[in-house]
This record gives C-alpha cells, sequence and structure tokens, in this order.
C-alpha cells in the first residue's frame, strides 16, 4: 500500500472515530461553556496555536461521562471557529493525519465552521480562505501535561488521577453539594469551573453553569470540566469527569 492509500485509510479510520465518539456523548444544551468556539478573527495570518491532547502517551482518552474508557481508541483535541456564511473556504493542512483541518457551512446556523483536530504531537501548517484572503497559521500539539497542582472535591483528592491523562476518574455523579478546590500548577492558569447534569436515561445534558473556585457545586450537577491555560503558549487542557 503506497503512502498516499495509507493517508486515505487513516482518514476514513479517524473520521469513523470521530463518528463514533459524538455518538457516545451526550446531546448538551447550546449554552455558554468550556468548549465555546471562536470567532475566526482570532486567527492572524502567520499566527500559532497550540493544543494539548488529553493523554501523557500522545492520544485523547474518550469517554467523558460513560463507562465506555478504552485507551486504544484515538480521539482527538479540537479547536473551532466560526464565521458567516460563505466566508471561510479551501482549507488544507500538513502532517496528516496528526493534524487534521477542515471546514463546512452550517446553514441552519448560517455559519461557517472550521474545525482544528489533533491527533498526536506534532507540528503542521494549516490553511485557510477567509473573506478572499488567504491565511496560513502553525499548529503545534502537545502531548498532556498535568495542569493542577491540586483538585479536591469535597474530602475527596483526585490529583492522582490526572496526573498522566485529563480524566477525572471516579468524579462523574459525585460532585453535587461538594466543595471544589483547585490550585493551577506552575505555568499554568485556571481560566474556569463549569458543571452540569447529564441525564444518560435522555441522552440529554443542561447547559454549562460556570462557578467559582472554592466554592460548593450545586447538588442537582453530576459532571464537571475545569479549564486551565498554558502562561507561555495559551494552550487550553480541559480536565473532565468520568466515572
Amino acid at each position: 500500500m503506497n503512502s498516499r492509500n495509507k493517508a486515505s485509510v487513516r482518514g476514513i479510520v479517524m473520521a469513523l472515530l470521530m463518528v463514533l465518539a459524538f455518538a457516545c456523548a451526550p446531546k448538551a444544551a447550546y449554552a455558554a461553556g468550556p468548549k465555546d468556539p471562536k470567532s475566526i478573527t482570532t486567527l492572524k495570518n502567520g499566527s500559532t496555536i497550540t493544543m494539548y491532547i488529553g493523554d501523557a502517551k500522545g492520544y485523547e482518552p474518550v469517554g467523558a461521562g460513560t463507562a465506555w474508557d478504552r485507551k486504544s481508541v484515538i480521539s482527538q483535541v479540537s479547536q473551532t471557529y466560526t464565521a458567516k456564511l460563505g466566508t471561510i473556504t479551501d482549507t488544507t493542512q500538513s502532517n496528516f493525519p496528526k493534524v487534521m483541518a477542515y471546514s463546512y457551512s452550517d446553514t441552519y446556523n448560517n455559519k461557517d465552521i472550521l474545525v482544528i483536530n489533533g491527533y498526536q504531537p506534532g507540528k503542521s501548517k494549516v490553511t485557510f480562505t477567509y473573506n478572499g484572503k488567504k491565511y496560513k497559521i502553525t499548529v503545534v500539539v502537545k502531548k498532556y501535561v498535568c495542569p493542577v497542582k491540586q483538585l479536591k472535591i469535597g474530602k475527596t483528592s483526585y490529583l492522582s488521577k490526572v496526573k498522566k491523562d485529563s480524566r477525572i476518574r471516579g468524579a462523574l455523579n459525585k460532585i453535587g453539594n461538594k466543595k471544589i478546590s483547585v490550585k493551577a500548577a506552575s505555568g499554568w492558569t485556571l481560566k474556569g469551573i463549569y458543571v452540569a447534569h447529564v441525564d444518560y436515561s435522555k441522552d440529554t445534558m443542561s447547559a454549562w453553569k460556570k462557578i467559582k473556585n472554592g466554592t460548593v457545586i450545586p447538588k442537582k450537577y453530576n459532571t464537571i470540566e475545569i479549564v486551565l491555560q498554558n502562561k507561555t503558549n495559551k494552550g487550553v487542557r480541559n480536565l473532565y469527569a468520568t466515572l
């Protein structure tokens, strides 16, 4: 099999894995939260964006909020950018399959959407055309680095759970009515703590609610995401609850 065919097969496999990952996730409400897309205007020609994979082994773990927790399945860390419908075209990337970039038109919401997925540590050049002007940016994908030095929910310390990947194992369904305490590791900043309620029997999820560090999480919430940003390269890493 030549390199072009191999790349094609890898692309098909990754696309199927993306579909599977989304199929296993609950349907979230449209509301402000830790994974909101950014405006395409935040991307400047020649700029660099940094993305942190959720696992020290070099791939994003899957199974947030579910019992499905296979570490052999490759997922992705994603960043999404939006613009007015009909303004983003001609998206390409180098170094596939470590990075995959694509754009599409969301006619229902009257937006163009650019998605950049990082699968493995590495560097890629992503090009796209916005409003008729061609842009080239550098995407740097890094392995997971533990972004906290303290993570307590109630009396339980979850620090050991997030040393090697971003899953707060054992926290799902166990956060309500408990105090949250987070201290960022050196070189990192705490950007936000978000909680929500997931109802797996109905395949639904409430809107994310941002809460303050050091406060008690309302009893009705059963899942959490903690967002931290690297001070040097501005790369963001979320920590999230699983079973």
